[in-house]
């Protein structure tokens, strides 16, 4: 039985180290980003991701019970899920945050494909809804020449916040490929 212990706390580091390594990878993107123009927060709990912020609670809350009720034995157990959700936590701040860049819009600093670059957008489509205003973007990835290319769409919720500024920066940056006009749908308005 003292070996599947073992296991447990061999696998328990090594996603402490993977952990680690997530945020390392995910702080080095963020700080890598040029001429930011716009940014904003986009989690569900006071701007922080819902789920690492419950989890990173939970386990201070676990790791403040075992200290007060000097359960020493746990202590270095939970310390490494204590760093493991503050990386997490960390992580999924740098992810969730949307960046409004001159290069282009990043809606995940760690996926490729959640960045659109200004020059590949083709088409995009405005949406209001109860909750504010989204916008749909259509564009074409980068492949060589001979490749069969499929048009990908992302959608980026825009606060009522930096709704403004947004549209600034895509009138400057699209403006001059794509003219405004109304459709016929209520809620919709599409730039052709």
């Amino acid at each position: 039985m003292a070996y599947l212990s073992s296991i447990f706390n061999i696998l328990l580091a090594f996603f402490a180290i993977a952990s680690c390594i997530l945020m390392f990878v995910t702080l080095t993107n963020a700080y890598r980003l040029r001429n930011i123009l716009l940014s904003w927060d986009s989690g569900k709990l006071l701007g922080f991701p819902l789920f690492a912020s419950v989890f990173m609670l939970f386990t201070l809350s676990m790791f403040a019970g075992v200290t007060i009720m000097g359960l020493s034995g746990y202590t270095a157990i939970l310390s490494c899920y204590v760093l493991m959700s503050f990386n997490w936590l960390v992580s999924s701040y740098f992810m969730s945050r949307r960046y409004i860049t001159d290069h282009g819009i990043v809606k995940n600093i760690n996926d490729p494909s959640q960045t659109i670059p200004w020059s590949n957008v083709h088409d995009l489509v405005e949406i209001e809804n109860e909750s504010g205003i989204s916008f749909a973007f259509f564009y074409l990835p980068y492949s060589g020449p001979g490749d069969s290319r499929q048009c990908i769409r992302v959608e980026l919720r825009v606060p009522n916040v930096h709704l403004d500024p947004f549209r600034r920066i895509m009138d400057h940056k699209l403006g001059r490929r794509f003219s405004n006009s109304q459709v016929t749908v209520p809620g919709y308005k599409q730039i052709n």
